[in-house]
C-alpha cells in the first residue's frame, strides 16, 4: 500500500513477500546456514533482519500508538545501501553495489518494504 516500485498483489488475500518473511521470521532466525537460491532469498534475508530491528523498537513503547510511531520513524529513516559502510555486515556479499538509476530504484524498493513490513508487524506486536 506505499509507493514504490514493488508489485502490489492484485488480490489483498494473495500473500507476498512481507507476509513470508514475518510467517518465516523464527524459522530463518535459528538456521545456521541458509541457502541462497534467488533474489528472492536475499530479501528475505534483509527483511529478517529488519524485523529484528522493528522488535527492539517495539519492546521500548508502552503501547500500539507509540509502536507504530516508533516503527513509521524507522521505516522512512536513512539507511545504507550494499556497498555503504553501514550496510548489514551478515549481507554485504550477498548484493552487488547498485550504481546510478539502479541505487534509486534499490532505495525506493528497501524504503517501500521498510514500511510495508513496519504497518504489518505492528498487529503482531500488539494484538488488541
Amino acid at each position: 500500500s506505499f509507493k514504490g516500485p514493488a508489485l502490489h498483489p492484485e488480490n489483498k488475500d494473495q500473500e507476498d513477500i512481507i507476509d513470508e518473511a514475518i510467517y518465516l521470521f523464527k524459522t530463518l532466525v535459528f538456521l545456521k546456514n541458509f541457502e541462497i537460491q534467488s533474489s528472492a532469498d536475499r530479501v528475505l534475508l534483509y527483511l529478517t533482519l529488519y524485523i529484528l530491528e522493528c522488535l527492539k523498537k517495539l519492546q521500548k513503547v508502552p503501547n500500539k500508538m507509540e509502536g507504530e510511531k516508533q516503527l513509521h520513524s524507522l521505516g522512512i529513516s536513512s539507511f545504507d545501501l550494499p556497498g555503504d559502510p553501514n550496510f548489514p555486515n551478515e549481507l554485504s556479499a550477498l548484493y552487488a553495489k547498485p550504481s546510478g538509476h539502479e541505487r534509486e530504484v534499490m532505495r525506493q524498493y528497501i524504503q517501500q518494504l521498510r514500511q510495508e513490513m513496519g504497518k504489518r508487524l505492528l498487529p503482531k506486536g500488539f494484538p488488541v
